[in-house]
């Protein structure tokens, strides 16, 4: 009995979550056109991943990689513009 109403809360925060984000019209059209089965099986991860995602240090790999793509960018963009006010 606890793992099923654990279950139809995760199920219920999901829903509410999907039409938080989306707007309620939105979210209720989203989730009315939805296959039950998909709804049964997709809801419930949506707490578990935002949970996950405040447990697992995701936001320093993410930033260093952003960055580094970045500087990489900036840098590009500093060689292409020193060449071409040399050659132009």
């Amino acid at each position: 009995m606890c793992v099923g109403s654990l279950y139809w809360t995760c199920v219920t925060f999901g829903a509410v979550t999907i039409m938080q984000l989306v707007g309620e019209q939105q979210g209720l059209a989203l989730i009315e056109m939805a296959d039950p089965l998909l709804l049964l099986v997709s809801l419930p991860t949506v707490p578990v991943f935002l949970v996950l995602g405040k447990m697992v240090r995701w936001e320093e790999p993410v930033s260093a990689k952003i960055n580094s793509h970045f500087e990489l960018g900036l840098w590009l963009v500093w060689f292409m513009m020193g060449s071409c006010e040399t050659s132009c």
